[in-house]
């Protein structure tokens, strides 16, 4: 008889592919989701540890790494608790595939064991389109023309969420430093977007950006090209990408949000952390206590968290805004276990054993 006849293992759970994900999935599940987890974030109701980074160098020389994202989420009457990891290497667009990809993983609150593993990249793609969405929806709800920097995957995320979550957006303006994805992804804007919504390619990042009232980055850019100047005034700016954005655009625009600033502040790889251990930017001031300008350009603003519960004042009109989330575990989290009650309601997914 063998040991391992000793031990329990009788563990089952559901398996979501990426098509289950894509089909569940909706708009204002997103949007909802990630909604409700800011907020509760903002009261203290969630556990977000710091991820985990594991990075090297392929074989063919390309960078490529693995995160580890775990987080939890008190919904009340239920808790969502999981762990994300979302794997990726800078060759795989050259050779065909996506640059990412990984699972997320939800288990039982009670006995710890895995309840649903789903496929990350749709959910993540989401939850990030769903954060900018959030944030255009506080700062930016007139907005017309929307402009994207970056036409791979999380571009048509973005796309095709905020032109439902902004009903007066009718223009989506496109650029990419690969032409060809320009035209693919207007081509598919151009069938799934709704027909008042017009959709055009930009021969130029800087024309695309100056045009734009809601502008998106979302491209694999190690480097800074974008000047404030660049920026139209009054315009909300979403960075969700590393480092597209010049150090001026953070210092020189009215307001500065985040969704949580412990971890971009912990974070060197992107822009605003290496401001922040530089002293250039600090977090949110606490109630009646001001910085000095002797040791930071300006602080954070806020959290969107914040704004959404009123913890923090919205700024007044005619404003330039920057949104600079990190990426928070806890909104995969909290988006997967909506479709996970949406698959079982459906009948969907594959039960595995472990």
């Amino acid at each position: 008889m063998s040991i391992f006849e000793y031990v329990d293992s009788d563990t089952r759970f559901l398996y979501l592919s990426g098509r289950d994900v894509a089909d569940l999935c909706t708009p204002d599940m997103a949007l909802s989701a990630v909604d409700e987890a800011l907020r509760l974030h903002a009261l203290g109701k969630t556990i977000l540890p710091s991820e985990s980074y594991l990075g090297w160098q392929t074989p063919s020389g390309a960078q490529a790494r693995c995160l580890a994202m775990p987080g939890a989420v008190d919904f009340g009457a239920q808790q969502a608790i999981g762990l994300k990891t979302i794997n990726a290497s800078m060759a795989n667009t050259s050779a065909g595939r996506a640059r990412s990809d990984g699972f997320t993983i939800l288990l039982d609150p009670e006995s710890a064991r895995p309840v649903a593993v789903l496929q990350a990249a749709r959910i993540s793609a989401q939850r990030t389109a769903a954060v900018s969405a959030v944030g255009a929806q506080l700062l930016a709800p007139a907005a017309r023309i929307l402009a994207i920097v970056g036409c791979g995957t999380l571009g048509a995320a973005h796309a095709t969420l905020l032109s439902h979550a902004i009903a007066s957006i009718d223009t989506v303006l496109l650029f990419d430093s690969q032409p060809g994805k320009i035209g693919r992804l207007a081509d598919f804007l151009s069938t799934s977007l709704p027909g008042r919504i017009r959709v055009y390619g930009s021969e130029t990042a800087e024309a695309c950006v100056r045009s734009g009232e809601i502008v998106i980055f979302s491209t694999t850019a190690t480097e800074g090209y974008v000047p404030y100047e660049w920026i139209s005034p009054g315009a909300f700016v979403s960075h969700v990408s590393l480092d597209d954005l010049l150090p001026e655009v953070f210092a020189l625009c009215d307001y500065l949000v985040v969704d949580e600033w412990r971890l971009i502040s912990d974070d060197g790889r992107r822009i605003l952390g290496r401001l922040a251990g530089d002293g250039r930017i600090t977090g949110p001031a606490e109630e009646g206590v001001a910085h000095s300008a002797e040791t930071a350009s300006r602080d954070v603003d806020a959290t969107l968290g914040e704004l959404l519960t009123g913890q923090r004042n919205l700024p007044g009109p005619g404003g330039t805004s920057v949104c600079n989330p990190f990426g928070m575990a806890i909104l995969d989290v909290a988006l997967a276990s909506r479709v996970l009650a949406a698959a079982r309601e459906a009948g969907r997914g594959l039960t595995l054993s472990l």
